[in-house]
């Protein structure tokens, strides 16, 4: 896998830089927390460098990309940028041939957590980095990158409560399944 890590690297020389530097932003947070949970460092510097491949690309690009590798999902219809994660990891896989589950469920999964990766700690590494890296602003942000120096399952609890909470507030996005499933897995985690 660490031979992927400067291919990964090559490909945002054509990016915007705004998301290149987001996505080394998001890659420092994640290896900062892999050191301290015991996490693999390539498999988090390959998911970290792979989560927003395809992240700049017009609409029709996700739709297309969707279809191809079969991701296609009626609640996404009206969002297809919700595919770019989903496709990078279908494209790690048949290009690349990244077997990792936690690998390709971390860079599909990272934008809205699912039941599958919940409790997957490079999952949750990479869905926290990529809320929280330092040019994102949330209302609890350091609070919850502080307790995931200690508990990535709880900080990425918190997170989701987080997200879901803004979402249903807000009312501009409906809470998608796959994130009430992860909170419901991941709360019932912590009472266990």
């Amino acid at each position: 896998m660490k031979t992927l890590i400067p291919l990964l690297e090559n490909h945002y020389i054509h990016e915007p830089q705004k998301l290149r530097d987001h996505v080394w932003r998001v890659r420092e947070v994640a290896l900062r927390l892999a050191a301290v949970h015991h996490i693999d460092r390539d498999a988090c510097e390959v998911a970290a460098l792979g989560h927003d491949l395809f992240r700049a690309r017009p609409q029709e690009f996700y739709r297309e990309h969707a279809a191809h590798f079969r991701l296609l999902r009626p609640e996404y219809a009206d969002a297809p940028l919700m595919y770019h994660g989903a496709i990078a990891a279908a494209w790690l896989q048949a290009e690349h041939g990244v077997e990792d589950q936690a690998v390709l469920f971390a860079v599909a999964d990272h934008t809205t957590l699912s039941a599958r990766a919940a409790l997957l700690p490079l999952a949750q590494n990479i869905f926290l980095a990529d809320k929280l890296e330092p040019a994102k602003k949330g209302r609890n942000n350091q609070k919850i990158l502080t307790l995931a120096e200690t508990d990535l399952r709880l900080a990425t609890l918190m997170l989701v409560e987080q997200m879901i909470d803004g979402m249903e507030r807000e009312a501009r996005f409906p809470v998608s399944q796959d994130l009430r499933d992860a909170h419901r897995i991941l709360s019932h985690a912590n009472h266990t």
